[in-house]
């Protein structure tokens, strides 16, 4: 069984890895990264089918020339982001950074393990070596 200093480091390693992932992630130039980009979802019920055709809606462009346009991956080619003289990321790194660091220490593990599974199952290793630790005192 590994100890805890060793478990603390290997948490260490992938938060790193996980917020580096993150940042690459959000920071690239993609119409849904775009501060510009807004997702238009279709409304009503009538509209469910279209809906789930679309994956939830579209993104529309509202950059600074104040045409509105059409600026989803999913429909073209090549991602109309890598062209757009006005793209913008809508996160910053240090952000993205702080947001995410934040999360870690004060989310529950049970929603760390949506979407960082390897990082809250170590969270929960610690957890259970340090209740295990705990002196446990009883009243005579």
């Amino acid at each position: 069984m590994k100890t805890d200093g060793e478990v603390k480091q290997r948490l260490k390693q992938i938060r790193f890895r996980t917020i580096k992932k993150e940042i690459e992630n959000l920071l690239k130039q993609t119409a849904s990264n775009c501060r510009f980009n807004y997702l238009l979802k279709p409304e009503g019920q009538d509209n469910t089918q279209l809906c789930d055709l679309l994956e939830g809606g579209v993104y529309v462009c509202k950059c600074p020339d104040y045409n509105l346009h059409l600026c989803d991956a999913r429909f073209s080619q090549e991602d109309p982001a890598i062209k757009c003289p006005y793209f913008d990321t809508r996160h910053s790194k240090d952000l993205i950074k702080q947001s995410l660091s934040g999360f870690f220490e004060a989310a529950p593990i049970d929603e760390i393990l949506v979407r960082f599974p390897q990082i809250a199952t170590l969270l929960w290793v610690l957890q259970e070596e340090s209740e295990e630790q705990k002196p446990t005192t009883e009243e005579e």
